[in-house]
């Protein structure tokens, strides 16, 4: 019987760590593996943004032709069980319960005090889809020292790679691509990227493992191409989740797996560029890349509602953002990592644009003839969620 329950053990662990050891985890995984013997073929996916959207895509084409499959996806939303899905449900508390009674024994005090919450989680979605056809993992912060890579793959699938958690990974493109891409066994599906850069090291990097590396618009035909993209803008969904879609796709592909298209149309993203109100979009990116890409898709003259962690470029994120805002409002989160909106507020005073404080205390409210961009992060879309301004 495990001794404190997954929340109390959770609860008490930060997400980060400014010192992180990384043999610790392969070390670990090493003495208990035997004990969580993995029997699904592992697609890793690594990348700055649109890991959680392609993973999502991946699974769902999965399901569609009777895989078993588990998709590990961090960080949670609501609760810790939304990191985890088996064709395409969140698994049941009891399950991810089971999964930690099991895996909290086997490990040692010492690892019990040293794991971090992320390498713990990373554990519980060994467990659960250790049975499955296939686990999708998505990488944390990197890829080369990541908890998910311990794992071989059949398949890596790398997303945009772009400035993002500089302080842990390096303050270049080089260095950030070099950290992720060092995590292939041997076969890589690189999506389309904003850096000539990336393809370079990858190709560097597949030489040196022997393998094969797959550029995305190069799995197909160039007539097969041109056909499955002009079917993705039929749908409902901005470019870069076409792109994304696009990236799922050629991995199936690449599995030597057929799926119909048509079963896309039912696919849904969610918090990722959703109406979930006629005027009201909510996205959980948070970063310059992700601003990049909803700048090219929201109307003029929105009002964007904000938060960021502290450690993110935010000031650039607003300048992206800018051209298209006609007011920002600063929504207070109760978050340790998030920033505190009157200095917030301060500090974003250089856009000239009009600057709304909504503290604890009070109620946002959505006027039916404006347009709303909700952006910044996992949290501040849990924060409108806990104030009924969205539906879970």
């Amino acid at each position: 019987m495990y001794r404190v329950s997954l929340d109390e053990f959770l609860s008490i662990k930060p997400l980060y760590y400014e010192d992180i050891d990384y043999a610790f985890f392969p070390k670990l995984w090493k003495r208990i593996k035997n004990k969580i013997a993995i029997n699904a073929k592992v697609i890793h996916i690594v990348g700055t943004n649109g890991k959680g959207t392609t993973g999502k895509a991946i699974s769902f084409c999965l399901s569609s032709i009777n895989k078993k499959v588990g998709h590990y996806s961090s960080p949670e939303l609501f609760s810790y069980n939304d990191m985890y899905t088996q064709n395409d449900k969140i698994i049941k508390k009891e399950t991810l319960q089971k999964a930690h009674t099991l895996v909290y024994s086997l490990l040692n005090d010492e690892e019990i005090k040293k794991i971090s919450r992320f390498e713990y989680t990373t554990l519980l979605s060994f467990e659960i889809f250790k049975d499955m056809d296939y686990i999708v993992l998505e990488a944390g912060l990197g890829g080369e020292f990541d908890a998910t890579n311990v794992l071989n793959k059949v398949l890596s699938v790398v997303t945009p790679i772009s400035l993002d958690h500089c302080a842990f990974l390096g303050d270049s493109i080089e260095s950030i691509a070099n950290t992720k891409i060092q995590s292939i066994n041997k076969n890589l599906l690189l999506g389309q990227q904003q850096y000539k850069e990336v393809e370079s090291i990858a190709s560097r990097i597949v030489s040196q493992r022997e393998g094969t590396l797959n550029l995305v618009n190069d799995v197909f035909s160039k007539e097969n191409c041109t056909k499955i993209k002009l079917f993705l803008n039929t749908l409902s969904f901005p470019l870069f989740l076409q792109s994304n879609l696009f990236l799922a796709i050629a991995c199936m592909k690449l599995l030597n797996y057929e799926i119909n298209l048509n079963i896309l149309k039912s696919l849904n993203f969610k918090y990722r560029f959703e109406s979930v109100l006629k005027n009201l979009i909510v996205d959980v990116g948070h970063n310059e890349a992700a601003a990049l890409e909803i700048k090219n898709n929201i109307k003029d003259n929105t009002i964007l509602v904000f938060n960021s962690y502290c450690d993110k470029n935010y000031k650039e994120t607003i300048k992206i953002l800018k051209p298209k805002l006609k007011q920002i409002i600063l929504l207070e989160v109760d978050d340790t990592r998030a920033c505190d909106i009157n200095k917030l507020a301060v500090e974003l005073e250089f856009t000239n644009i009009k600057i709304v404080l909504v503290s604890k205390d009070n109620m946002l409210s959505i006027q039916d003839d404006e347009n709303y961009l909700v952006f910044g992060s996992f949290s501040l879309v849990k924060e409108l969620s806990f104030r009924k301004v969205i539906n879970k």
